[in-house]
């Protein structure tokens, strides 16, 4: 299984990165992608419904507590997805914060 975390800067990196040409989504179908960049909300749902048609596991995972957090694996990261998807990244997750919220 794949499995793609990102943080980027802006709204419009995040959008080319995955839907670019060469971007994200064209990874193998089944994966799993925890999307953690600086973005609206409006991006995250209009990625998530591609990701899902694609047969990807979009999952939105903004943080707090950076960069001071992530140098130190403490952030919080809230995931806007199910318990049950949530599982499935969990023991990443856990790497990266100190505080999951789902």
């Amino acid at each position: 299984m794949n499995i793609v975390v990102s943080s980027l800067s802006t709204t419009d990196i995040v959008r080319q990165s995955y839907i670019g040409e060469n971007g994200v989504f064209k990874i193998k179908k089944g994966s799993i992608i925890m999307d953690m960049s600086t973005r609206d909300a409006e991006t995250a749902i209009d990625l998530a419904i591609p990701a899902d048609e694609l047969g990807l596991l979009f999952d939105d995972c903004p943080t707090s507590g950076e960069p001071a957090g992530a140098d130190n694996g403490t952030l919080t990261i809230m995931v806007g997805d199910n318990i049950q998807k949530c599982e499935k990244i969990r023991s990443i997750l856990e790497v990266l914060g100190e505080k999951i919220i789902t």
